[in-house]
């Protein structure tokens, strides 16, 4: 009996022996081995991705390997069918342009931006004070304004998983079972379903036989923050969705603004096209078309049908504060032109009282 316990223990602490946790030393050594560090070439750019690639591979590999072990015999086998490759390709958005202070975390690692930097499911984004930040894909655009927090998601319906970056769940403010690839499921059945309903055109492949017909790949959960959206795809837009603590955003070839509150309650504004809207809460839908605009707030039943066509507010596109199209550089040309015409007229002022006492010497 004890020499059977004793094996066991033995065989348990094997099987999760085989699961070696990733060391950060790994990444360190790569990246310490690319060429021209300090001038920060870029040679560099691209050392410097391909270890965070192979530091990615290593952490998906242990997660993996844990979660092999930690399954239950009666967890539902994955669907049959597979996602379509275009809903994911691997690379998500790649960095457009920045400023101020991004912190971009992926594996508990936080890493320098550059104009080659990649982001990918996983990966946590956290714009500061005064900072902004332009994502870009094949199909869309994304720019996240200062304070926003945001993170990049993947749902794998072929391997049962969703790719997401740990503990992004983990918030009192809202308790949706976002970790859980059901709930997923069952909102882009819904949304599929809305969608037949009410559009008079099929812009979205039939879901009877398996979510992987119609599920949306990838995922920006937006939590906390605002993020402006410019998805260039009108026929195919099971490519992106959007997701906050309150709603789920499918954007139809439009451009549209999502500011989320700290306690989840979210505002969408259509700037045209059209987007449709989901209250997480309720599994309620609504179509908002350009200059239109809806808050779902964040309560315990949501809101109704009739409630969200009531919250449904016609905009004046002037009175939208365009912040992603700042023109930043007007306010600090007005202040370096000011010194600038001061200090020739102090120039030209020396310049005349120096000609004065020269004359007055000569005289």
């Amino acid at each position: 009996m004890i020499l059977s316990v004793l094996i066991f223990i033995i065989f348990i602490n094997i099987s999760y022996a085989a699961c070696l946790e990733p060391d950060i030393s790994t990444y360190n050594s790569c990246t310490g081995a690319c060429p021209d560090a300090v001038a920060f070439t870029e040679d560099f750019a691209e050392c410097v991705n391909v270890c965070i690639g192979e530091w990615n591979d290593i952490q998906d590999e242990y997660y993996s390997c844990l979660k092999a072990k930690r399954e239950e015999p009666e967890e539902v086998a994955p669907p049959s069918k597979t996602v379509h490759s275009s809903y994911y390709s691997g690379t998500g958005y790649s960095v457009n342009s920045y400023e101020g202070e991004v912190k971009l975390t992926r594996g508990g690692v936080v890493f320098s931006l550059n104009s080659n930097f990649n982001v990918v499911p996983g990966d946590s984004i956290k714009t500061g004070d005064n900072s902004q930040l332009k994502l870009v894909s094949d199909d869309s655009t994304t720019i996240l304004e200062e304070d926003t927090l945001a993170y990049m998601l993947h749902l794998d319906f072929e391997k049962n998983e969703i790719v997401s970056a740990p503990g992004w769940d983990e918030d009192p403010n809202y308790k949706h079972e976002f970790d859980n690839l059901k709930f997923w499921s069952d909102t882009l059945l819904d949304l599929a379903d809305f969608v037949d309903k009410n559009r008079p055109t099929k812009i979205i492949e039939p879901c009877e036989e398996s979510i992987s017909d119609c599920a949306w790949g990838f995922v920006d959960f937006i939590k906390e923050g605002a993020a402006w959206f410019d998805e260039k795809i009108e026929k195919d837009y099971g490519k992106r969705i959007v997701v906050t603590p309150t709603a789920a955003v499918i954007p139809i070839g439009t451009k549209f603004i999502v500011e989320v509150a700290p306690d989840g309650a979210t505002t969408v504004t259509t700037l045209n096209g059209t987007v449709i809207v989901m209250d997480l809460k309720s599994r309620k839908s609504v179509i908002l078309e350009v200059n239109q605009k809806i808050t779902i707030p964040n309560t315990s039943k949501g809101l109704g049908e009739q409630e969200l066509q009531q919250s449904l507010t016609e905009i004046d596109p002037k009175s939208i504060d365009k912040w992603w199209i700042k023109d930043k550089e007007k306010p600090e040309s007005k202040t370096i032109i000011f010194p600038t015409i001061l200090l020739m007229v102090v120039i030209a002022v020396g310049i005349i009282i120096l000609l004065a006492k020269k004359r007055k010497k000569k005289q």
